[in-house]
């Protein structure tokens, strides 16, 4: 497989399981240090795995995306780890299996807060490298 991302650093949100787990490997396979983001401890058992299957560098991290600061905090974690930060998948969400009524006001909360406070951590970080898509 091409190493079309070697040495560069992908943040993913939502990154220990189901499609961001998958987009993880896949960046992983592809030469990408990962930085791995989860409201679960479960990260920490992905992340031994994407480093045992893919050889990436992986910097896994608890973090509740609907608190501004700690988002802030691990986009700067991120940057002392790997030196900047080249993409940024925002992947979080909450699932559920139950029916949506109980579930909706708090997830859809943690929607547009833990957008905005992605956004604002990382804008100022988007002309360290590519920078194309700020959304």
């Amino acid at each position: 497989m091409e190493r079309r991302f070697a040495d560069q650093t992908v943040v993913i949100t939502g990154g220990c399981r189901g499609i961001g787990e998958g987009i993880a490997e896949r960046f992983g396979r592809e030469g990408a240090n990962l930085v791995l983001v989860s409201n679960a401890e479960r990260v920490h058992e992905t992340a031994a795995r994407l480093v045992a299957d893919t050889g990436a560098e992986v910097l896994p991290l608890v973090v509740d995306i609907t608190d501004e600061a700690a988002v802030a905090d691990l986009y700067a974690q991120a940057e002392t780890r790997f030196g900047r930060i080249d993409v940024s998948v925002q992947n979080a969400g909450i699932i559920t299996h139950r029916r949506l009524r109980p579930h909706a006001a708090r997830g859809l909360r943690s929607y547009p807060a833990g957008q905005h406070h992605r956004r604002l951590a990382v804008l100022p970080r988007g002309g360290q490298a590519h920078g194309r898509r700020r959304t």
